[in-house]
């Protein structure tokens, strides 16, 4: 009976560390963004399957895209404007009053790996600057990479 119950304080203690260690690879609480395009039971896998992808996600919604102020109009000639974005949920476009919490993961973006993109924001003298994926992983990883060393 004692090595019945020795086999199942040892299998306790494996699932809770692998579930610590699993913990261990989110840096932060997850951005409710990532609630807002994923749903909870669906984020709730990919935390058990792939917790470093939910990681990068945490990483990229809040540093895929900077506003800029006081750009001169005739900088952004040229630009298309946020507007012509439309999210992936209602097919609305993106309208200004988004960009304060906008959620990058659901708003239709097409773009190569290596390039930057700018939209002008209406008239407000602003602009929206999307990073390069590639940037955004580079990133990703020398974070972890620093963050791994101390």
């Amino acid at each position: 009976m004692l090595k019945i119950y020795l086999r199942i304080l040892v299998v306790s203690l494996a699932v809770l560390c692998y579930e610590g260690l699993n913990a261990q690879s989110i840096s932060g609480p997850i951005d409710q963004r990532i609630v807002a395009m994923y749903g909870q039971t669906r984020l709730d896998e990919l935390l058990q399957d792939q917790p470093e992808y939910i990681d990068y996600l945490n990483f990229y919604v809040k540093n895929a895209f900077y506003i800029l102020e006081n750009i001169p109009e005739k900088k952004l000639e040229g630009s298309p404007d946020i507007s012509e974005l439309v999210f992936i949920t209602s097919g609305k476009s993106v309208q200004i009053e988004d960009i304060e919490n906008l959620n990058i993961l659901l708003i239709s973006l097409k773009r190569n790996s290596n390039e930057y993109y700018t939209y002008k924001i209406g008239n407000t003298g602003k602009a929206i600057i999307f990073r390069a994926p590639q940037d955004m992983l580079d990133d990703y990883n020398t974070t972890k990479r620093v963050k791994a060393r101390q």
